[in-house]
């Protein structure tokens, strides 16, 4: 009577992978006062909204793993993600034969193949991690740009009080959304 033998073998495939995502925007200002001027109006309103200055004409806030970046310099808007990830996967073989070197050898190939598909099934993962992170990132762009947009209502809004205050005495100045949501901005000026 012949005796089989049975060799199992356990081992994982890790990957570490890097995702991330980029988005620009381009920034432009109608000058109502000197550019200098209005992008110093710029840097006090992003100050005023949490942004930090770096050693550049650069302001930067993090939140929820965005970074997002206003240069006045180049005048651009860029939002960044990255993240590092380590994807896991659990492989199990067995090898059968008649003689137990033989069946650890089976045990071997049968892993190694094991492995093999399991490195792809987490190239799929990674790619599919990729593919979330640049939807998610999309999506908040939009919000994004609102954000970025009521800043620049305030850009505008100082730099059209400025304007006025040059032009003559400001006799009244009256802001605020209109009924269909609109920012409407008042400034009645004697000159």
């Amino acid at each position: 009577m012949s005796q089989t033998y049975q060799c199992q073998l356990k081992d994982s495939v890790s990957r570490t992978v890097r995702i991330g995502d980029t988005i620009k925007h381009t920034l432009s200002l109608t000058e109502i006062l000197p550019l200098d001027e209005m992008k110093q109006i710029f840097r006090e309103i992003l100050q005023d909204a949490g942004f930090s200055q770096d050693d550049q004409d650069r302001w930067s806030l993090s939140e929820g793993g965005d970074e997002t970046v206003v240069d006045l310099e180049a005048m651009s808007v860029v939002t960044t993600r990255e993240e590092q990830k380590t994807l896991t996967q659990d492989v199990a073989a067995t090898g059968r034969a008649y003689r137990p070197s033989l069946a650890r050898q089976v045990a071997r190939d049968n892993l190694k193949h094991q492995k093999e598909r399991a490195a792809t099934r987490l190239e799929q993962e990674a790619g599919r991690l990729q593919q979330q992170l640049s939807q998610e990132m999309a999506s908040a762009d939009v919000e994004r740009r609102e954000i970025l947009h009521l800043l620049l209502q305030q850009v505008y809004a100082e730099s059209l009080k400025r304007k006025a205050r040059q032009m003559g005495d400001v006799m009244e100045i009256s802001e605020g959304t209109r009924p269909d949501g609109e920012y409407e901005l008042i400034i009645k000026v004697e000159t």
